[in-house]
């Protein structure tokens, strides 16, 4: 049921960054605990994404 309200957009999560800059905090409506990851846990992400894509990602500099 959880993934059938994901899929259909029902379900918005907030999303925000922290003071220091450092961390992405995610907030699921109907779900106690938040994910918190590092920035840089999804900057690694885009980096491998655009090694694979063989193309350059623009990716910004989170900044606190």
């Amino acid at each position: 049921m959880e993934n059938e309200n994901l899929n259909q957009g029902k379900i918005e999560p907030k999303i925000h960054v922290s003071g220091d800059g450092k961390w992405i905090v995610i907030r699921i409506p109907g779900f106690e605990q938040p994910v918190i990851k590092s920035v840089n846990y999804f900057k690694a992400i885009l980096d491998n994404a655009a090694k694979k894509a063989q193309m350059p990602v623009n990716v910004e500099q989170v900044k606190g």
